[in-house]
This record gives structure tokens, sequence and C-alpha cells, in this order.
């Protein structure tokens, strides 16, 4: 067998499976206790197993090969299977090693990138190739290929006495998710001046100081050109209260399109996230200073959850003064209205798209409304006719808008979103650029146990008072600085973007990378039409960044992996 990963819960099932007393240190037998797990409970063994991994067992009794990949899709796993051959890799570059493998675009794959619309977790850019998705086996026999879902999250509501007990609860949890993946002294954590790498950090911190003498590594990107991006402010507080090594390094003296065909040729895909160049960069220095391990607090918002849903469900259940209560509260906490946020859900799940495009108010920000919402039609627009009828980009945006939940209720939202295909997409591109730089990637917020719990959570746990992610705000307390656990506003950092918003609204098409991309890329798009029209909207500079930023990485991996139309 092979495997690779990491397990939380050895303990409970090395007594189980009756892992040998031999095996002395149980944090390093993770192929032999995922062996015993399999003898013992067959293909449903996946189910038993907590924490990041992904593992194939040739069962020579049975005369078939048996694969899983972990709950959440921590840990990549990629196929390529016809008729007498079966190939896997948890990564695409062995895959695309393989002469038998032919390599083509999936332009499905490439439209829904395009367009914004993640529709699967079994495609991949590649016709060929396949990813299985999370919580999923597949069994490979000579006369059987069979893929399986081992795992299903299944709501079931937490119903505690008082606000203290969730937050007890959240605590224990997130403490556990945080100290079970730091099995390492070369451990590091990115430190922002956010609430989620502060609370890892922090948390992290905490353990280390009991347990050891030695300070916590963190990595921070600073900011001396674009201050308006910069964070000391808030990273400093941290760095007050605890025992830190702190390694900054200045970010905006980098042009991101420096390390674009660098990124591309590791990712071997596509990838979301302009500023990825600034993890790309901090995980370069991490490599240098011989960091293992990277503890890192992604995307807590979708985890924990911080959307406006809970408003629509107070006005649909008619609860209008809880509604009114917490409005005026979030307005007061956030020190911004957000009456108009709230109508345009109402509109969009209550209206007619025709009648809710019109009462949208002008200057709002899209990103917070449902994926459907925001139909990339620039993007749409600069598509070839022949690209968008072979892609079929008319039947999956159908079905992209056919899958939009009009729930009122928040929690079918909140599950949405967490498994969501785009979720362990984000989290296989950030691991593979930490395995490029010999760094395990691992991300408490991921935790298959914090998941479920925030899921469970009624919907007052995670708005309360006014603020979004409540419950984590108040579970911090005392941990870390007030400062951070209430702050109201997010960080933009389009301005450090400048180098490629400058290519849109200033530079000659031809003299850029972009006349490059408008002839590479002319059979699937109309680059110089995309140009324009962002041109003629200078105000809307984050969809121009979004659009033109696909556009760069598409070349960049189409370049790099030398593929084309006719390949």
């Amino acid at each position: 067998m092979v495997a690779s990963g990491r397990l939380d819960n050895i303990s409970e099932l090395a007594d189980k499976v009756e892992l040998p007393k031999k095996s002395e240190n149980k944090t390093e037998c993770l192929e032999e206790i995922i062996a015993l797990a399999y003898l013992k409970w067959g293909r449903s063994c996946p189910s038993h197993l907590l924490g990041d991994f992904v593992f194939a067992i040739w069962d020579k009794n049975e005369k078939r090969l048996f694969c899983a990949r972990d709950h959440l899709g921590m840990k990549p796993f990629y196929y390529f299977c016809n008729n007498n051959r079966f190939s896997f890799s948890s990564s695409l570059d062995i895959l695309l090693m393989f002469q038998n493998i032919p390599k083509k675009v999936n332009e499905e794959r490439l439209v829904d990138y395009m367009l914004s619309v993640c529709l699967d977790n079994e495609s991949t850019f590649y016709k060929h190739i396949f990813r299985l998705p999370p919580a999923h086996s597949i069994t490979v026999s000579e006369n059987n290929f069979e893929i399986d879902k081992y795992w299903e999250y299944s709501y079931s509501p937490l119903s505690y006495k008082k606000n203290s007990d969730y937050e007890e609860a959240f605590r224990e949890i997130f403490r556990d998710a945080v100290e079970c993946r730091m099995h390492s002294k070369d451990l590091a954590i990115t430190l922002s001046g956010g609430l989620d790498s502060t609370s890892v950090a922090c948390v992290a911190e905490k353990k280390i100081a009991k347990e050891n003498d030695f300070p916590l590594q963190v990595y921070s990107g600073i900011f001396n050109k674009y201050i308006q991006c910069d964070e000391q402010e808030y990273i400093k507080e941290t760095l007050r209260q605890g025992s830190f090594r702190w390694n900054k390094m200045v970010v905006d003296e980098t042009n991101p399109l420096e390390s674009l065909f660098e990124i591309a040729s590791v990712q071997k895909q596509p990838w979301y996230a302009p500023h990825h160049f600034m993890y790309w960069n901090l995980l370069s220095r991490m490599e240098s200073n011989h960091v293992q391990l990277l503890l890192d607090g992604h995307d807590g918002d979708t985890v924990i959850s911080n959307d406006l849903w809970y408003f629509i469900e107070l006005i649909e259940e008619k609860k209008l003064l809880s509604l009114l209560k917490e409005t005026v509260l979030a307005h007061k906490a956030l020190s911004r209205s957000i009456q108009k946020k709230i109508l345009l859900k109402y509109f969009r799940k209550n209206i007619n798209p025709l009648i809710y495009h019109l009462f949208r108010f002008k200057g709002t920000n899209s990103s917070n409304l449902p994926p459907q919402a925001h139909s990339n039609n620039a993007l749409l627009e600069a598509c070839s006719q022949s690209f968008l009828k072979r892609s079929n980009a008319k039947e999956r945006l159908e079905f992209a808008a056919s899958e939009e939940e009009n729930s009122p209720k928040q929690r079918f939202h909140h599950i949405k979103h967490a498994f969501h295909p785009i979720q362990p997409f984000a989290l296989e591109v950030l691991g593979r650029s930490a395995e490029n730089f010999s760094i395990e990637y691992r991300c408490p917020f991921w935790d298959k146990r914090l998941v479920e719990f925030c899921l469970s959570l009624p919907t007052n746990q995670k708005f309360q008072n006014g603020w979004p992610r409540s419950i984590q705000r108040r579970s911090m307390q005392g941990i870390i600085p007030k400062k951070i656990q209430w702050r109201a506003d997010k960080t933009d950092f389009t301005p450090d973007m400048e180098p490629v918003l400058d290519l849109i609204y200033n530079k000659p098409l031809e003299n850029s990378i972009l006349g490059q991309c408008q002839k590479e890329l002319s059979d699937w798009f109309d680059v110089k039409k995309l140009i324009d029209h962002h041109k003629s909207h200078p105000e809307k500079k984050d969809p121009a960044l979004s659009d033109v930023w696909k556009v760069l990485t598409v070349y960049a991996w189409l370049k790099n992996e030398n593929l084309s139309l006719n390949d």
C-alpha cells in the first residue's frame, strides 16, 4: 500500500485494530494503521479515519485496488482510467509524465473556470485525468470500476443552554484542531492582521509556551508602497502578547507577474486568487529557514459562516423585532450600513432576476451575493461562440442556476458553501505550492470536527448582536488581542496588483503579455474585447482584475504545458 497524510485518531484506532506494541511511535505508523483498518473494516475503513489522508491498497486476496481520499479533500487524488489501465497519483505532475495519458484540454472545465462556475469535484483541466472527490473511495478490479461516497454530512442541530456552553465547545474543538497539527519543531504559521490567522497563531503559541522554551515562527507579508494594504498595526498587537519569532517580508516590491509562469509550472493548471504570489514568496522564505510544516488560517469565513442569510431567515420567519435589533447592532458594530446588502439578497431570492438587476444599488460589492447573482457577462461575451458551443456553456450555466438554493434558512447556504467544489480545489492549490518548497500544508479550520460543529450551530450563534462569526469572536476572548477579536473590516489587497491593473488600463495591448494572450488564446477568447470592456468601466477594478487574472493563468498554463486547442 501507499499512503500520505496524517491521522488525528491514531490512539483510538490503535486499540480497535490491535496495532502491535512494537509500533511505539503511533504518529509514524500511518500506512500500518490504515492497512490494519482495511483488514478490520474492509472498504468502509475510511469512515473510521479522522485527518488529512489519501491512500491506495492492493488486496491480493480479492485481486482489487482500493483507494480513498479524506473527508474534506485536504489531500488530492488524481487518476486516469481506460479499458486496460488505471494510473493514479496525489500529484498531477506524475500522471502527466506518462506517455500513454493524453494531454488534452478539458474545455468544459476551462469554461467553468472562466465563468466562475465550479460544478463538480471530479473533472480537471485535462480531459482524460480526473480527481477523486472528497469523502469518496475507488475500487478497481479486472472487471469493475466503482466510486463510492463513504461519508456525507448529516445536519444535527446543537442545542446548549447558554452562550458560554457554545463558546467552551468551540474553543475545545478549535484548540484540538490546531494542536493536533503541530507535530514538528520546524513549524511556522502565516500571520496577517485577520481573525483566522491570529486565532491559529495564538492557540499554537500557548501550546508551545507551555511545553517548550522556543518562540513560534510566524511569517507575514508587509507593505511599504501600498500602505493601505499593510496590517502591521494588527500583527504587532498579536506579537506583543506572546513569544513569537517574526519573519516579515516586503511583498509589494515584487511584481505579481514575475512568478506567474513559475507557479503555473508547479500547479499544472490555472488557479484563482491573484494574490497567491504573496503566499508563494513567503513559502520561498520559509524554505530558506528550513520550515517543514505550515499551519494556515485559510477561509474561516466559509467554515464558521460570514454571510447575511440570517437576516433573510428572520424576514421569512417574520421575526421583525429580532431583524430590527440585529440590523441596528450590525450597523453599530461594523460601522457601516448593511440594509442594502440584505435587500439585495432578499430581492435575489424572491423577485424575478430582471427586476432584481434593476434594483441593484450602485457601488454594492457583489462578492457578497450568491454566485449566480453576478455571472461574468464580460468574460462570457469575450468567449468565442465555437468555444461556448463545444464546452456546452449554455447547459452548464443553466445547471448552475438550477442548483441555486432559494431556501431562506441560513444553514442551507452555509452547508452548500462549505461543501462547494471550489473548497477542495483551493486547498489543492495551497497545498501544492507548499509542497513545491518541501513544506507540509495544514489547515486547522478545515478539520472535520470543527466543520461539523460550525454547520450544526444555531444561526444566532454565528451572527449575534450585530457581529458576524460571533461564536469565534466570543470564544477567543482572552486568547487573541481585542483589537483583532472585534475587528470589523477586512483589508483590500487590490492596490498591490497595480502591475496587472496597469496592463488593463494603461499599456497598449500589443506591447504587453496580454497581446501574447490575444494571439495564443484567440480560439477561446477575444482578449481585446475583454480589455476594451473593462477600460470603459474603470470604476470596477475588482471584476477587471479577476477576469484578466484568469486569462493570464490560462495562458501561462497552456504555454508551460505546450497545450493548444488542436491537441
